[in-house]
């Protein structure tokens, strides 16, 4: 979709962080703290990610595998590198995961492995919208669509008017409409 090569982790918050955090934020739940808590006691603290080791030469992640870019202060992505230097994927080239939910909005990575709740979710997030062809507008930092302060349920009901709500009809017409459009805007970025 998005940035073509990259595998998103859309899960719950227990397994990845669902935000990537600021500076005075003061929340436990967020990437940059999780990246944090790991570089100061990598032994004692998870891996912010569900990664612990490298998929492509298996060696486990120490402290300087993750870091938010461009900054730890005002992250927009989660950079996970291999701390095996001889690895494809070390240095400046991180491994093509996006753990993070708002860098997933951002990325559309192009393959999504997500869980049953955040797929639930897509109603009541707007951000989430792009996931399914809801982009309408991109520049240097990602995509965005046109439902980035929230959707509403009054909007969904108005969308859905004289069908039942969650009938697989539904279902198959979303898809549908998100395979058109994700042609129609692949064509463009080509």
């Amino acid at each position: 979709m998005g940035s073509g090569r990259s595998i998103g982790l859309w899960v719950g918050k227990a397994a990845t962080p669902n935000i990537l955090g600021r500076k005075g934020d003061g929340r436990s739940d967020m990437a940059r703290t999780k990246v944090r808590q790991f570089k100061a006691n990598p032994h004692g603290k998870p891996s912010p990610t569900p990664l612990e080791n490298c998929p492509w030469c298996g060696r486990r992640f120490g402290p300087s595998a993750f870091s938010p870019r461009p900054n730890d202060d005002y992250p927009r992505e989660l950079r996970i590198v291999c701390t095996n230097f001889e690895c494809d994927f070390s240095r400046e080239r991180p491994l093509p995961v996006v753990a993070v939910d708002e860098p997933i909005y951002r990325r559309l990575p192009a393959f999504l492995i997500a869980t049953v709740d955040k797929f639930a979710s897509l109603p009541w997030v707007g951000e989430s919208g792009v996931l399914l062809s809801g982009a309408d507008r991109f520049d240097t930092n990602g995509f965005y669509g046109a439902a980035e302060t929230g959707l509403r349920w009054q909007d969904v009901r108005r969308c859905h008017r004289g069908r039942q709500w969650g009938t697989g009809y539904d279902t198959m017409q979303t898809i549908r409409r998100a395979l058109a459009n994700w042609r129609q805007l692949t064509s463009v970025l080509e």
